[in-house]
């Protein structure tokens, strides 16, 4: 997939008091990198879309980019971003969970960057949640191949 932006479409339901009463947000989980669109699409009330670079993802630094679009497509740019990267432990390598949380910074035009590191080659989860205000809107979550 060089080259191409990973799409991940995030179904975020801004409930009264999501987050506030102990709601659960809405989540969307694409099971394997290959089943990911390649561009945002429109669900619900926010579309958001998250490359990586460089793409395909490789061990070390890795810069986030994501967009958030409202339900009528303009750029969102009130939203907070922060993107838990995790690989699951391998215990019969004798390794233990690892992770890095990415907070993503405004950049405008309803845009936000954040850099991460990736440990090792592999598979790496990724949960990306975005909220407005202490409104937790919902969480992305997705897969990164590292080679």
């Amino acid at each position: 997939m060089s080259g191409t932006r990973v799409g991940v479409v995030a179904i975020l339901v801004a409930v009264g008091c999501v987050g506030a009463c102990g709601q659960k947000p809405s989540t969307t989980t694409a099971a394997t990198q290959a089943s990911l669109p390649t561009s945002g699409q429109k669900v619900a009330n926010y579309t958001v879309t998250l490359t990586p670079t460089p793409d395909p993802p490789t061990p070390g630094d890795l810069l986030l980019e994501a967009q958030v679009l409202g339900e009528d497509g303009a750029p969102v740019d009130d939203a907070s971003l922060s993107a838990l990267l995790s690989m699951p432990p391998m215990p019969s390598m004798g390794m233990p969970e690892m992770h890095d949380t990415v907070k993503l910074e405004p950049v405008g035009a309803g845009r936000y960057r954040g850099k991460g590191n990736l440990v090792m080659s592999g598979t790496w989860n990724v949960a990306l949640e975005v909220r407005r205000g202490e409104a937790v809107l919902g969480t992305a979550k997705f897969a990164l191949q590292a080679k």
